[in-house]
């Protein structure tokens, strides 16, 4: 039987965390970022939506959960990306492996990798970059930072009221959708699951308010915490607006490029070109929507971040 890998020494300077809340553009970021050079990409693993808030909430102790999501981390996701296992071929998904490198490459790997620890070699031999994206994990944020050593987080900022109208359309927040979430751990309060994030003294409000407001409210904690976390970490986030990479995608790839020390590829430049023909959607106004108190708070986060 192999012997386990350093994990610490694996994921040390060479892990990067896509976030935001969802709907806000992680899904392109990922695509961008994760096509990079020497990067191995995952979208949205569920490892990360279980495991920190667990150390969280104080049902695992910090050491134990960090070493068990390193390991699940590497030995079920990126051991076997790399192997060139568990790969989604389909061209129709976001997580279509086309989206991050040529699939020739792939199946290079299955000649090159025998055994798991040809893998581990080379990544030993080589400067690799570890990327991954998932939305709404900005309450775990300092936690990851005390797991990975020099983890790096991106942080994609969206206007509320388009997440508002995009989250409504989906049905994110209504109380069958909330109450199906199967991934994410949540609290459950007059028979509607809670994303376990919220502050308690909300739990009777949230069980109760409309899906716009339980999005709208949503948008402001999470950007909030997002913002405060870069704020308190500026060297370890990429914070940027995902209206301006929009408009003009170019500089941002650019300094995306600097800090994780990648630099774009064919298919990069690809998913590039192709925001180019991007349209952004003008969506009604949300805010009469919103429920007072929330309303408020609401109006105020989109004026600090000039969004009108």
């Amino acid at each position: 039987m192999e012997l386990a890998p350093d994990y610490n020494k694996l994921f040390a300077n060479n892990i990067v965390v896509i976030t935001g809340v969802a709907r806000s553009g992680t899904t392109l970021l990922g695509k961008i970022i994760g096509s990079f050079s020497n990067t191995h990409f995952i979208f949205e693993p569920p490892t990360f939506r279980l495991i920190p808030p667990l150390i969280e909430e104080g049902y695992l102790k910090e050491r134990q959960g960090g070493e068990t999501l390193k390991a699940v981390l590497f030995e079920e996701l990126y051991l076997q990306i790399i192997h060139g296992r568990y790969i989604n071929f389909n061209e129709k998904d976001d997580s279509y492996i086309g989206h991050y490198v040529n699939p020739e490459i792939i199946k290079q790997r299955w000649k090159k990798y025998r055994r798991r620890k040809d893998v581990i070699e080379d990544l030993e031999n080589k400067n690799y970059l570890f990327v991954l994206k998932i939305p709404n994990i900005q309450p775990s944020l300092k936690t990851l930072k005390n797991l990975f050593h020099d983890i790096k987080f991106i942080h994609c900022i969206r206007d509320g009221n388009s997440i508002v109208s995009s989250s409504i359309r989906r049905d994110f927040f209504t109380q069958d959708y909330l109450n199906k979430r199967s991934v994410d751990w949540s609290n459950e309060i007059s028979s509607i699951k809670i994303p376990w994030f919220i502050n308690k003294k909300d739990y009777q409000y949230f069980s109760k308010w409309t899906q716009y407001t339980r999005a709208a409210y949503i948008w402001r904690i999470l950007t909030e915490m997002g913002l405060n976390f870069a704020d308190e970490n500026k060297k370890y986030v990429f914070q940027f607006k995902f209206e301006d990479f929009i408009n003009n995608p170019e500089p941002f790839v650019g300094k995306i490029e600097k800090f994780v020390g990648k630099k774009r590829s064919d298919i990069t430049i690809q998913h590039i070109e192709s925001i180019k023909s991007y349209k952004q959607l003008i969506y009604p106004d949300n805010t009469p929507n919103i429920e007072p108190p929330e309303r408020e708070k609401f109006v105020n986060l989109r004026k600090k971040l000039k969004y009108f």
